[in-house]
């Protein structure tokens, strides 16, 4: 799904690298970690270039593009650095080409959470990504719509707020 999506970006990108010049060109892609199995696909059908590939997570990316990093192709998972870098003209105009859904994931046959009010359930473990990346702002963006009580009691049974 997120394949058919990527593609159109790629292959444009693809084809901005490989004007001019008889060699072979690359084709260097910064992208972030989530979009790896997509992009490798993709890279390993190109004939016409040599794709470079560096996967990490987009904010470590990001900065790599402050540090003088200049891949031809910027895919960040969190649309804010686009914007961040493209302000300082490092990066050309982001355009979105897919998008995420923030979804709860469970043990396996679990009963314990059904839905956001489990969360509150003490004894519950949960896990979020840091504000810096999609997962945990995504995660922010829910906990700011509930109620002040709900969330104080949500985010005493986060154990770990580590990037993911």
């Amino acid at each position: 799904m997120i394949g058919r999506r990527v593609a159109p970006l790629v292959v444009t990108a693809l084809a901005l690298a490989s004007c001019g010049g008889a060699n072979k060109p690359t084709l260097t892609v910064s992208a972030a970690a989530s979009l790896q199995k997509a992009f490798a696909t993709y890279g390993r059908g190109f004939t016409s270039a040599t794709v470079r590939f560096s996967f990490a997570g987009s904010d470590t990316l990001a900065a790599q593009i402050e540090q003088g990093v200049r891949p031809n192709l910027f895919a960040s998972a969190n649309t804010k650095l686009p914007a961040v870098l493209y302000a300082k003209h490092l990066v050309d105009k982001p355009v979105v080409f897919t998008a995420n859904k923030l979804v709860l994931a469970v043990p396996a046959g679990s009963t314990r959470v059904r839905g956001l009010a489990d969360f509150e359930k003490p004894g519950v473990t949960l896990v979020i990504g840091t504000p810096t990346v999609p997962v945990g702002d995504y995660t922010d963006t829910v906990l700011a719509r509930v109620g002040s009580a709900q969330r104080r009691a949500i985010v005493a049974n986060v154990k770990d707020r580590g990037p993911t």
